[in-house]
């Protein structure tokens, strides 16, 4: 089946956004909060088509959040401000299965779905240096996320109306670098594990060529194993005692509420 010309959109949007790192025990170590700004392009087919309905998006952001941290290692922690810089791009492909039969209201076509989709994300993490009273400049670092994942959920369309959407996320694997080359070592390669999150939305459709979108979306990594860390020769880093210098990125998880509105052509 294809994806005709009427049902292709483009939408601008923004969302508000949290990032949440918690130690062993669960005490919060990070946490960036702030808006971020997208752009988005897709396509669908509309109910009635079939019994399987296939749409994608593939949506662009970045913005500048706030940053809310502290340091690490030897001796008491200490507060830590300052921004980070995100960039991303996503795409999903999606296949609704038609669940039940439709029935009519005012005219109207309405039918649950199970939805399934598969998608990948990928984003810059960019933590900028920050000042700390008694202790200078502390350097930032980039990290890149990449992770491939599935969705199941719920679909529920009124055609040319309104369409509800909940379900559970699933990352296939997350893959996580981080730039450590400008502080003098190689950059270590990551694997937070993956667990479950939720996500949901509403889609109104307000005239034939305006929509607006409302959601929510999320991502859950429990902690990373530790990795050694090795300088910009390949030597393993060592503290005072002479043990490997180990790294890892704690717990996290990401929330996100946003708002779109579509121009559909």
């Amino acid at each position: 089946m294809s994806i005709n010309a009427a049902d292709w959109h483009m939408s601008l949007g923004g969302e508000y956004f949290t990032w949440h790192e918690n130690e062993v025990g669960g005490r919060e170590v990070v946490e960036e909060t702030g808006p971020r700004f997208f752009i988005e392009i897709g396509g669908r087919e509309e109910p009635g088509s079939g019994d399987i309905l296939t749409s994608f998006i593939t949506r662009f952001y970045g913005a500048k959040v706030l940053y809310d941290g502290e340091t690490t290692g030897a001796g008491a922690p200490v507060p830590v401000f300052s921004d980070s810089i995100y960039a991303g791009w996503a795409t999903e492909l999606k296949f609704d299965v038609l669940l039940t039969d439709s029935f009519h209201v005012k005219g109207e076509q309405s039918d649950w779905y199970l939805s399934t989709a598969i998608g990948y994300e990928e984003w810059l993490r960019d933590i900028k240096d920050a000042h700390v009273p008694g202790m200078g400049t502390i350097s930032g670092y980039p990290e890149v996320y990449q992770v491939p994942y599935v969705k199941l959920g719920l679909n529920y369309y009124v055609i040319k109306s309104t369409n509800f959407n909940l379900g559970i996320k699933y990352p296939l694997v997350v893959n996580e670098e981080v730039g450590l080359t400008s502080q003098g070592f190689t950059n270590p390669i990551l694997s937070p594990e993956p667990q479950p999150s939720l996500y949901a939305s509403v889609i109104f459709r307000l005239s034939k060529s305006i929509g607006l979108h409302f959601f929510y979306d999320s991502y859950y990594f429990k902690a990373s194993p530790q990795e050694i860390l090795y300088d910009a020769n390949g030597t393993m880093v060592t503290d005072s005692s002479g043990d490997a210098v180990r790294v890892y990125q704690p717990e996290s998880h990401q929330d996100s509420v946003g708002v779109l509105v579509s121009i559909h052509f």
